[in-house]
């Protein structure tokens, strides 16, 4: 009786980990499309145009947005990854879906350099090759390099 006991016991255990690890999977794709989903909601409209400003002496796959706070920048991350990225005077955080396709990266700081930039996020998302940076500075750092006649705001 005990061998059967354990036999169940096993079979449990091992059919409990396999849906566990589906479940894991399919958490780690509903996330990169989250965040993909996400990362559009803020700089794409709904015809699958970059919201950003381009910059004049920017490549072609280089946008940049202006902020009134130096915090917005970390917000809007946290908002698009689900990764805690508080403001600090020097700043740096990661998200790479388990997969490795999908990737954001902000640098930045609290205070906007000489430039007028406080952050650059480095973007590599597959569903979203117009982007590879995005620029986030004060009005006056756009309105200084930017070819387009609105400023466009985080």
């Amino acid at each position: 009786m005990k061998s059967i006991m354990m036999y169940i016991l096993t079979a449990i255990v091992l059919f409990t980990s396999c849906s566990n690890e589906e479940n894991n999977a399919s958490d780690d794709k509903k996330t990169a499309e989250r965040v993909t989903e996400r990362f559009k909601f803020y700089f794409y409209n709904k015809y699958g145009a970059v919201i950003a400003n381009k910059l004049e002496v920017s490549n072609i796959d280089e946008w940049a947005v202006a902020v009134t706070e130096s915090g917005r920048v970390c917000e809007v991350f946290e908002d698009i990854t689900g990764m805690d990225a508080p403001l600090k005077p020097k700043y740096e955080y990661t998200y790479v879906s388990s997969d490795g396709k999908c990737s954001i990266r902000i640098v930045g700081s609290e205070t906007a350099d000489p430039e007028g930039v406080y952050a650059i996020f480095h973007v590599q998302i597959p569903g979203c090759p117009h982007v590879s940076k995005i620029y986030v500075g004060t009005e006056d750092f756009i309105y200084r390099y930017k070819a387009d006649e609105v400023v466009i705001f985080l």
